[in-house]
């Protein structure tokens, strides 16, 4: 003859019984300021987006969960201020998802995210291939270096072809260089 025998299954009963014999706290949101609401939303708009990205980032199906299901968190990530973590995400999707076809991600960004978005994503990716450009640069200088130190210590080009992966006009380009 109890309210709470009417509950089914029976292990919820002691959740019921909890509920109303206990007291809760409420929250009165009149006395919350709009903009604390707003960082709260968004804090946890951005950890669900981030936990999302790590789980998906292997999926054989990636662009299109991105595509259908992550830009709708991430159109509201970009409303909402969230906008460099977003370029985080995105950017890291673009480095490290590998089934990811990229051209219609940012076909999708270029469509549905703001220009500002877009733009600082834009200018993320143009540094980082300045910096791999650079990068490449070094590492061929260093090359080249090797190859005239081997080439001053009488090494056969085959050997230096072996060492560096040049070819053999790269490397006679190298010695002719040496030799003006």
């Amino acid at each position: 003859m109890n309210v709470s025998d009417l509950i089914e299954p029976e292990r919820s009963r002691e959740i019921f019984k909890t509920l109303l014999a206990k007291p809760f706290p409420l929250i009165d949101l009149s006395q919350i300021q709009d903009e604390e609401l707003r960082a709260r939303m968004q804090h946890r708009i951005s950890g669900l987006a981030l936990l999302m990205a790590l789980k998906h980032t292997f999926d054989k199906n990636i662009t299109q969960f991105c595509t259908s299901v992550l830009i709708v968190i991430w159109k509201q990530m970009d409303r909402t201020g969230g906008r460099d973590e977003l370029v985080d995400i995105i950017f890291y999707y673009l480095n490290e998802a590998p089934f990811l076809d990229k051209k219609a991600l940012l076909s999708t960004i270029h469509n549905e995210l703001s220009k500002e978005t877009e733009g600082e994503l834009m200018t993320i990716m143009q540094r980082e291939r300045a910096e791999g450009k650079q990068e490449g640069k070094q590492e061929g200088m260093q090359t080249t270096i090797m190859v005239i130190r081997m080439l001053k210590d009488g090494e056969d080009t085959t050997a230096i072809i072996a060492l560096t992966g040049l070819t053999a006009e790269e490397v006679e380009h190298i010695k002719e260089s040496i030799m003006n």
